[in-house]
């Protein structure tokens, strides 16, 4: 769990990492830098924990995809669910590589864009999951579509991929 240095948090399972910014830039970029940097896998699986219907299914698919990706020698750094035509970045895969790009991007001292467009480019895998549930966040509506019973979010495992 990365969070800001000053983050109030109730106690934590002991088996949580708690990881604080190592970053000063106040953009959601940080945090991904952060999770990167400590990162000793070669994917991590980004969450904003503002997203509770989290579904291991599409965590499954993602994974599985990254695997098939890799052994095809493809280059991406991201992998990018699109729900409704926007970007879900925090809730993507990130290969470890792609941080010293993003560190770079971070670094320039200009304001940065808005995350979705940093990660735009030829290294970036858009897909488009057909599952809506899991980028339910708390702090906005949901979007008609995506209010689902419990068991109709557990039936809903069809995942595609945008080329």
């Amino acid at each position: 769990m990365v969070v800001k240095p000053d983050t109030p948090l109730p106690p934590l399972p002991h088996d949580v990492r708690l990881l604080h910014d190592l970053y000063e830039i106040q953009h959601p970029l940080s945090g991904i830098l952060t999770a990167l940097h400590h990162a000793s896998l070669e994917w991590v699986f980004v969450c904003a924990v503002d997203m509770p219907f989290l579904n291991p299914s599409l965590f499954q698919w993602m994974a599985a995809l990254a695997e098939v990706e890799a052994q095809r020698g493809a280059l991406y750094e991201v992998l990018v669910p699109e729900v409704e035509g926007r970007l879900q970045p925090f809730h993507a895969l990130y290969r470890q590589k792609a941080y010293q790009r993003l560190l770079a991007i971070a670094s320039t001292g200009e304001p940065l864009p808005s995350l979705q467009a940093v990660l735009r480019g030829p290294s970036m895998r858009v897909l488009t999951p057909d599952e809506g549930r899991s980028f339910f966040n708390l702090n906005r509506p949901m979007p008609e579509q995506t209010q689902r019973s419990p068991q109709e979010s557990e039936e809903a495992d069809g995942f595609t991929e945008k080329s």
